[in-house]
């Protein structure tokens, strides 16, 4: 989440958990210095947006201060809801990510899912739901929200089966030209997104379809699915990742 702008950035953080049979405290209040940000030059073509290059946001700021890695979680035994202010990794390797990662600096998030993996027999089962609110360059207010789970099989190799499904979804000035009835869309709508119908045949009547199509919608979607084999023995972890746009019409069209 630190990107030194020049040659000297001093973050300064510390971190408070608190933890008991139902509730999850976590706070990380953080202090960032760039003495020198104006040696930084910013671009303005679309590399902007990269995580190794220089914003015109950053560089109008040379203190910041704020939180990170920071929520409250209520729960019954690993299932509940959580607010905080959080960055994500969602894949099943170490360092690529397709659908989410932590390049991305902490932003305001509500889950709702598994906060540890549910065990039973020889399989441990995860599931959460997540919606990120903010607003983009346009002061469009948008949402990304996302489902993953995955279940695993205790054997050797240890095996998981998962899935991401993904939404950039939001509330903009043309919204109802591309909808059917959408004028307003909020937090609410951006979560249910998730669990919608998986093919546009099976979406035509839904308010936020776009006329005239096979049940599409505006939104930015990405559909994710993986099967990873960790062999603890050998130290070895073998995976396998397919991703696709998730604006399919039916079963022929997401498997061309």
């Amino acid at each position: 989440e630190l990107y030194s702008l020049g040659s000297l950035t001093r973050l300064i953080s510390f971190r408070y958990s608190y933890f008991n049979s139902w509730l999850a405290l976590e706070i990380e209040p953080y202090a960032i210095d760039r003495p020198n940000i104006n040696n930084a030059k910013p671009i303005n073509d679309t590399y902007q947006f990269l995580n190794n290059h220089a914003s015109q946001n950053l560089l109008n700021d040379n203190f910041e201060t704020g939180f990170k890695q920071s929520r409250a979680i209520i729960h019954y035994k690993g299932i509940g809801l959580s607010y905080g202010i959080m960055s994500h990794w969602w894949s099943p390797a170490f360092h690529s990510s397709i659908v989410l990662s932590t390049n991305a600096p902490s932003q305001e998030t509500y889950s709702f899912g598994t906060f540890k993996d549910i065990e039973k027999n020889n399989f441990l089962f995860g599931a959460q739901l997540i919606v990120l609110p903010y607003r983009n360059l346009n002061n469009d207010k948008i949402f990304f929200s996302g489902l993953k789970a995955h279940i695993t099989f205790n054997s050797n190799p240890k095996m998981t089966f998962g899935f991401y499904r993904t939404y950039l979804s939001g509330n903009f000035s043309n919204l109802s030209e591309f909808t059917k009835g959408i004028k307003n869309w909020r937090i609410k709508d951006a979560a249910l997104l998730v669990i919608e119908p998986l093919f546009g045949q099976s979406k035509r009547e839904l308010s936020y379809t776009t006329p005239g199509t096979p049940g599409f919608d505006m939104w930015d979607e990405i559909l994710s699915g993986y099967i990873k084999l960790n062999f603890p023995d050998d130290l070895l972890e073998i995976y396998i990742e397919l991703a696709s746009d998730d604006n399919r019409g039916n079963i022929t069209d997401l498997k061309a």
